[in-house]
Order: C-alpha cells, then structure tokens, then sequence
C-alpha cells in the first residue's frame, strides 16, 4: 500500500479481499497450491476475532499462524508510506501483549525470546 494516512471504510473492504485473492492465485498451481493457507488464513486470530473466516485457534493452519506474527512484526517494525516505523522495545512488547489474542501464545513466546536470533538470520537473507 503507499497510500499516506488512513484507509477508508470501503477501501479497508477492498484491501481485506487479499487474503482471497491470494487463495484464488494460488489454488490454480499444482505446486503452489500446497501453501495456499498461508496467505488466506494469516489474518485469522487466534481469539477468532480475524478474517477471513473467523477461525480460532488450532483451526488456523500452523503455518499461517506462525507467518501471521512474521507478517505484524514486519508491517510494524518498519516504516511504510502511511506510518513511521515502531521502536524495537514497542514491537516486542506488542507482540507479547497479542499473545492468545492475535497469534498462537507458543508462536509469540518463541519469537519474543529469539527476536535477537532471528533479526540477525533476517539481516542474512
């Protein structure tokens, strides 16, 4: 997105369809279809509490839940056309604070405590 500012009603309607659009992608490749769930399950919550489905918990494929922490700490740790980066202490404490809400409480304890490891395997890749 490289919008400045807010999103509108209608267009965070729109900009929530991606999560479906990547299931559409996807689902067309032999290969890639394996890993559909990931992009269409990622904005799900752990509390039920996301989208597309409103699924809760271990009803959310592992690897989507474990892509959905990747996702937030990236969308918050750096800066984006609509909002400045986040101080590193304030993304971890945030990440801490969604623990059972947004992602998988074992998902966000492990990358709470080995936030140092892998921001040094990230800075590689």
């Amino acid at each position: 997105m490289t919008k400045p500012g807010k999103l509108t009603d209608a267009e965070w309607e729109i900009m929530k369809q991606h999560p479906q659009i990547a299931y559409d992608i996807l689902s067309k490749n032999d290969y890639l279809r394996q890993y559909m769930m990931i992009p269409y399950e990622h904005h799900e919550r752990w509390d039920g509490l996301g989208y597309p489905q409103g699924l809760k918990g271990t009803e959310i494929h592992f690897e989507a839940r474990l892509f959905a922490i990747v996702d937030v700490w990236d969308a918050i740790y750096h800066r984006r056309v609509y909002k400045d980066a986040w101080p590193e202490d304030k993304v971890l404490e945030y990440l801490s604070e969604q623990s059972g809400k947004a992602f998988d409480p074992a998902f966000s304890e492990l990358f709470v405590k080995n936030y140092a490891q892998l921001k040094i395997a990230a800075e590689f890749s």
